[in-house]
């Protein structure tokens, strides 16, 4: 009887659209958006004192606003928190998807809770260095897919290099993990580094290392933290004319 039960409740699971699945904290390109922000809760969530910030607020990008926002004061946020590259596919590729959803100018961070979903298993007595780089190259292929897809609807992309857990976490986990950022993060520089000025993909390089007093837990910023983060990727922003 028991399984009866759990059938039928995981039978709507399923068969529900994907898109009232996967939500995010801006769903919908607006009219006052200068470009969307692809990418997991180091994306979705953004802290100031108390309470919930954007973006664009004054404390973080919205300080470095440019001409090349041609008026437009906000930021899509498509950043959805615990999503991984295979959540991201699934989604682009689903049939009611649109292109329009997201705007031309695009922001993208993805592939850290990838690399925190693998470590357990990289732990294993019987793991090997081999099999870490391969899911780090999977990994990394992912990412390369959703910039494909992306470019394939005219889409201009900076990418988001990524940063490890704060220094004040000594744990083996950890320790693995922020490895496999550093491995992941030469991928993305070995693919995507030597953009040329027509190039529709460059990437924003962060610090892989930010100073434990930017935490506000094991692997979120503060506020200080997205404030630093702010000003380093407003660089490449103003390079591209996206903000």
């Amino acid at each position: 009887m028991k399984k009866i039960l759990l059938l039928l409740f995981l039978i709507p699971l399923y068969s529900t659209d994907l898109k009232k699945i996967f939500v995010f904290k801006d769903e919908i390109v607006s009219e006052t958006d200068a470009f969307t922000m692809i990418g997991d809760s180091r994306t979705h969530f953004i802290f100031k004192m108390f309470e919930k910030a954007d973006w664009e607020d004054e404390s973080f990008l919205g300080k470095y606003k440019t001409s090349c926002s041609d008026g437009k004061s906000t930021i899509q946020n498509s950043g959805f928190g615990g999503s991984t590259t295979e959540d991201w596919l699934r989604y682009l590729k689903h049939p009611e998807m649109k292109k329009e959803n997201f705007h031309k100018k695009i922001v993208l961070m993805i592939g850290g809770n990838d690399v925190l979903r693998r470590v357990k298993n990289w732990m294993k007595f019987f793991s090997t260095d081999k099999e870490k780089e391969q899911d780090l190259d999977q990994i990394h292929e992912r990412v390369k897919e959703i910039v494909d897809i992306l470019i394939s609807w005219d889409k201009e992309v900076i990418i988001q290099t990524h940063f490890v857990a704060s220094p004040s976490v000594k744990t083996k986990y950890y320790r693995e993990a922020n490895e496999a950022i550093i491995g992941l993060n030469e991928r993305l520089l070995k693919t995507y580094a030597n953009d040329t000025p027509d190039s529709k993909v460059s990437l924003a390089i962060l610090p892989s290392h930010f100073p434990s007093i930017l935490f506000i837990d094991k692997i979120h910023l503060n506020e200080l933290g997205y404030q630093f983060h702010a000003g380093i990727l407003q660089k490449e922003l103003v390079r591209r004319c996206f903000w």
